[in-house]
């Protein structure tokens, strides 16, 4: 009976040794997903910022060069009036 429960508890501990070995790995390269998917995320995000920079950039560019084209066109009426 005592050589029984000997065998038991060792077939159990080498169990659990098992499942933290495979509960540690699986862990770990839940990890490493998770900070290449960060890693992914943050390029995206600062691309995104960039574009979107850019896009403002440019419509201000195109906003500044209306304004001119309207600041010009009063001074041709007045030259047609004279």
């Amino acid at each position: 009976m005592v050589l029984f429960i000997q065998i038991l508890a060792a077939i159990t501990m080498l169990f659990f040794i098992g499942m933290t070995i495979a509960a540690f790995v699986t862990l770990n390269k839940m990890f490493y997903q998770m900070k290449y998917k960060n890693y992914i995320l943050e390029k995206l995000n600062q691309n995104i910022v960039l574009l979107r920079k850019d896009y403002v950039d440019d419509q201000s560019f195109y906003n500044d060069c209306d304004d001119e084209a309207l600041d010009d066109e009063p001074i041709i009426e007045k030259k047609e009036a004279e």
